[in-house]
């Protein structure tokens, strides 16, 4: 046989997985990578950009000098500026919504959702990306 047979993913699919890149798949319960029979386990396309939202949304921003000042939210900082009701809700939003914003996939943060719970604050909100995707975000401060 002259040209051998090869088999080619769905383009769609393999696009939306490349477009993202990979990530470490993290276990944010332990703070840890998962690790399956000895090896680190990796995660690609959406699933990937849900990691890294998520690891921007816990590193505070100008706090650790090994990430770029672009990199992370004011978290700590907008809840110690001691804003409370509807101010402190459009402060984390504007936060949030920078620390996420830059990165090259996402296109808009929105449909944010505030729940006070005891002496905590529960945010929901969304994250669209520029593949149309949508990942829900659940984040407690």
């Amino acid at each position: 046989m002259i040209f051998p047979k090869l088999s080619v993913p769905d383009m769609n699919e393999s696009k939306k997985n490349s477009e993202f890149g990979s990530e470490i798949a993290w276990d944010f319960a332990t703070n840890q990578p998962v690790i399956l029979n000895g090896e680190i386990q990796t995660v690609s396309g959406v699933d990937a950009l849900r990691i890294w939202i998520e690891k921007a949304l816990r590193t505070e921003r100008y706090k650790w000098s090994a990430y770029k000042w672009s990199y992370g939210a004011e978290i700590e900082k907008t809840l110690e500026m001691g804003l409370v009701g509807p101010a402190l809700n459009h402060a984390l939003q504007q936060s949030i919504t920078n620390a996420l914003i830059y990165h090259p996939h996402i296109s808009q943060v929105g449909s944010f959702n505030f729940k006070p719970i005891k002496d905590q604050l529960e945010i929901e909100f969304q994250v669209k990306t520029i593949l149309d995707d949508t990942v829900e975000v659940n984040l407690i401060v």
